[in-house]
Parts: structure tokens; sequence; C-alpha cells
């Protein structure tokens, strides 16, 4: 992560209305019950959460991402793969050109998740990426804190038991209803190639700024880099 955050001072509307986090506030209420009481089912999380005021308005905002993953072989006379998720609302430059935002996808560790093998593991997108002030810190968690960096993150459905007979990739789909949570950016394992579930033809309106949002299942490609290509099976 960079020393310094993309934006300071992002206002809470701006996380709903600019990079698409709707349901910040209950996340982060879910996040703060979920780590203070671990033991909590839930509904008690779910329940508890309710009653939970947040006590800020904006937050430090992040629009990059970096690992260095190294070679999945263990070979120590390869060089590392750098991989970098971007996390970055649209905007318009000084000439009126608009660009659309990219929110990256990735695999993110339940804390289960081992070196290869897609068992633990669950596809996510990322909204934002963000970290609250020390005072901030202190007031939520008064005694242990969490990870400093933070994400909001809309998930996918869980990988089924197996790949597709044919092409041997895992197909994943959107909820009907957003699932979305808060969760340490160090769950996050890497970003992750998604391919669109086409019918006969592809529709025209989507486009690489809305296919994540348009279409509604995919398949995890395994071939974006061999990093990928070992652990993603």
């Amino acid at each position: 992560m960079a020393k310094a955050p993309s934006v300071y001072s992002v206002r809470l509307d701006t996380l709903t209305t600019a990079y698409g986090a709707e349901y910040f506030r209950d996340a982060f209420a879910r996040f703060v019950v979920g780590f203070k009481n671990p033991d909590f089912t839930r509904r008690q999380v779910e329940r508890a959460a309710e009653d939970f005021f947040l006590p800020f308005q904006t937050v430090s905002v992040y629009h990059k991402i970096k690992f260095w993953n190294e070679d999945p072989l263990g070979r120590e006379d390869n060089s590392d793969v750098l991989d970098v998720v971007h996390v970055k609302p649209g905007y318009s430059n000084r000439h009126g050109r608009t660009f659309g935002g990219r929110f990256d996808t990735v695999i993110v560790n339940d804390g289960t998740g081992q070196h290869s093998g897609i068992k633990g593991y669950r596809i996510g997108q990322v909204r934002v990426v963000f970290s609250l002030s020390e005072r901030i810190r202190g007031h939520i968690f008064p005694g242990e804190k969490p990870s400093f960096h933070l994400a909001y993150v809309e998930w996918f459905s869980k990988f089924p038991n197996s790949p597709e007979p044919n092409h041997r990739m895992y197909k994943i789909s959107r909820p009907e209803e957003s699932f979305v949570s808060i969760i340490p950016v160090g769950n996050i394992r890497r970003s992750v190639h998604l391919f669109p579930q086409f019918g006969p033809v592809a529709p025209r309106e989507w486009t690489s700024a809305t296919v994540l949002e348009q279409c509604k299942k995919f398949y995890v490609s395994p071939w974006s880099d061999r990093y990928a290509y070992v652990t993603i099976r």
C-alpha cells in the first residue's frame, strides 16, 4: 500500500455516488460488531449492528493495491509477478473528456485458504480501499485494533464444487441482492480476471467500464499469469 492516501477526507455520501459503495454504513457496522464479538452468529451481528452509531463522516481513500507475487512453484531464479488492483471512480479531465471508473475483481482468503486451490477463497469486486484516522480508530477500537487498511467488497457467488467440464474454468455469478462486506486488505490474495458468459451475441451495451455490472454470470480465468494458473484450480 502507498504511504499516503490517494484522496483525503472523502465523504461517505461520495463513497455511494462515486465509488458505488451503497451499503458502506451497514457493512462497517457489521465489521465493527463482528471484530469485537468474533463468537457472534451472523444473526447476532446483524442485530447488534442496527444499534451501532457511525462516529465519522469521512475516510481516506486509496486507488491502488500492489502485490508482489512470488513464483508459484518456489523457483528462486524466476522473477516475482507484479499485480495491481485498481479502485478508482470515473472522472473528467480539464478538457471535458470523461473517463469511466475502474473497480477490479479480486480473490479473497476467508482465513482458511491455502497456497493453491480455491477452497477457502471467494471472488469479490473492490469498491473502496480506505483507512480511518488514528483518533477515530482509537474511539471505535479502544483495545485490539483491526488492520489499518480496509476494503469494501461486493461478493460474487461462492465457487462451485468443480469447474466447467469443457474449459475447466469455475463459473460464478452476481447475487440478485448485493452482498457486501468490509475486510482487511491483507485478506486479498491477488487480482483476478473474469470472462463474461456470453450468449449467442454479445450485448452491444457492454463495455469494459460497465460489463461487471451489466453481466450477471462469469468464468474465473486462471490464465492471466503463471501465478493464477497454478493457484486457481
